[in-house]
């Protein structure tokens, strides 16, 4: 069965999608209040397991799998690092300070850079 979609692109969209959660989140203007420490320490945690459980599943994923399996793999991984950059905007509409929130932004940016562009490079069309 053939993918009509590119995951290649898909790669680069997320990447997209997460700078411009950050361009978005960063020109809001939110007037800056104290939050919860919870709220603040849930959603960092929620990030951060969304960050390593995309990493380590875009590190699982090899070229001896099926394309299929590589592929939707793949995605998860991107879909998991890209909840990272929601985690920090929805921080940031609660009204936490935009400097406190670049790495919601940067990390899933980065490591979609570095683990998932290139084994989605690899894969053939």
């Amino acid at each position: 069965m053939r993918t009509r979609g590119s995951l290649r692109l898909l790669a680069i969209v997320m990447m997209g999608l997460c700078i411009f959660y950050g361009v978005i989140a960063f020109q809001m203007p939110v007037a800056t209040k104290p939050i919860e420490p919870s709220v603040f320490t849930a959603l960092s945690i929620v990030a951060g397991l969304g960050v390593l459980a995309g990493i380590v599943n875009a590190l699982l994923t090899g070229p001896m799998l099926p394309p299929a399996t590589t592929n939707t793999r793949l995605i998860t991984s991107l879909a998991l690092m890209e909840s990272a950059a929601v985690s920090g905007f929805v921080l940031r509409t609660v009204g936490l300070s935009a400097n406190q929130l670049v790495a919601f932004f940067v990390v899933p940016v980065v490591c979609i850079e570095i683990f998932v562009l290139p084994r989605a490079l690899t894969i053939p069309e």
